[in-house]
């Protein structure tokens, strides 16, 4: 393994010296020298860093021998210089690693998010905004509880939606929350601004809002159907994401999670609106996730799949559950864990994608009755 220099990087005082390891990427730092045997071996622990959402902590030891070091470096006393010898691993040595990798339990720590759409309990956004806390991060949730109080299933109590989040909190993070009407063009860049008031720098952003109803097949949509579910479901995170990267630092991580659903693998009879704006912002992905990668921003859409959130009835559920390999429907956590997921720094050589979590979902296997 090589080890390039980070020569913009600064070394204490000669007491530690810090660079990144070419084959991972990550940032390491020679934290201390100890000298087995001065004539022939020297023996460096060397902990890796990460500049953001590091899941890992990972301690190396390598052997560098004598012969190793610069010719004008080559006497017994230069082992004991750190600066020397870390400039020696940085400039090209080629160490044995013995890592040893541990996840970090808390890989959000520190950071805040914004979650849209948090406004049931038996949501997407609620178990993402939950899963979001209990990895350390604060969330900043949205919500818009008359949309709810309009369907079928009816609307949650929000002090219990935000008081269930605040539960897995960990540590000094917080919750803080907003109501907002996203078909209001306005809304999308006050919610970001209310967010970034609370917590300062945001490192993440998940689009969850949709919009259900106001829908039909051709020759059943009218011309406001179409613009609400634009507005909502694509407009809004469109709107969002700008909002999100104009307060972003160049250069420091962030991360985008848009939400489509499974328009692209069969089709959604009486949802024309909806499959619409959802395949705008799959068509999309790709477009502002490249435009975003230089200012360190990462950009995936989701395709949860038909999970159960409370808005099926008993005969559609018949139906659709044998289409389920594994004998059930998704639950909100499914689709939570993998958004999670992605604004960590284990997922960092991910951008541009969608990605569909739907259990094996087969829109080609039988029915049931």
């Amino acid at each position: 393994m090589i080890i390039v220099p980070h020569t913009d990087l600064p070394i204490d005082n000669g007491a530690s010296t810090m660079g990144t390891c070419a084959r991972t990427g990550r940032l390491f730092q020679v934290l201390s020298v100890e000298v087995l045997n001065l004539r022939c071996v020297s023996t460096f622990v060397v902990e890796t860093r990460s500049n953001f959402l590091n899941p890992f902590s990972v301690t190396c030891r390598s052997k560098l021998s004598r012969s190793q070091l610069p010719s004008s470096h080559s006497t017994t006393h230069c082992h004991d210089d750190v600066d020397q010898i870390g400039r020696v691993l940085m400039n090209g040595m080629d160490p044995e690693w013995d890592e040893t990798l541990t996840r970090n339990p808390l890989p959000l720590s520190d950071k805040s998010v914004v979650v849209t759409g948090v406004s049931r309990r038996a949501g997407i956004g609620y178990a993402t905004a939950c899963r979001l806390a209990a990895y350390g991060a604060s969330v900043f949730c949205h919500h818009f509880s008359p949309h709810d109080r309009e369907q079928s299933w009816g609307g949650d109590d929000l002090h219990d939606v935000l008081d269930g989040v605040r539960a897995h909190l960990v540590g000094d993070a917080r919750v803080a929350d907003i109501h907002a009407d996203f078909t209001d063009p306005a809304a999308p860049e006050q919610v970001i601004a209310a967010a970034a008031e609370e917590f300062g720098d945001l490192q993440a952003l998940i689009c969850n809002q949709a919009l259900s109803g106001s829908d039909g097949a051709l020759g059943e949509l009218s011309a406001t159907d179409l613009d609400r579910h634009w507005a909502i479901d694509a407009r809004a995170s469109i709107l969002l994401a700008q909002a999100f990267t104009i307060r972003h630092k160049t250069g420091t991580p962030g991360s985008i999670v848009f939400m489509t659903s499974g328009q692209g693998l069969g089709p959604m009879p009486g949802e024309v609106a909806y499959a619409a704006a959802k395949a705008a912002i799959a068509g999309v992905t790709t477009t502002i996730a490249d435009q975003l990668a230089d200012r360190g921003i990462r950009v995936n859409t989701i395709n949860p799949g038909p999970v159960d959130t409370g808005y099926m009835d008993d005969e559609t559920c018949r139906m659709v559950e044998p289409m389920f390999p594994f004998g059930r429907f998704g639950r909100p956590d499914d689709p939570a864990r993998l958004i999670a997921w992605l604004v960590t720094e284990e997922a960092s050589w991910i951008t541009g994608q969608t990605i569909n979590t739907e259990g094996g979902f087969g829109r080609w296997r039988p029915r049931g009755q």
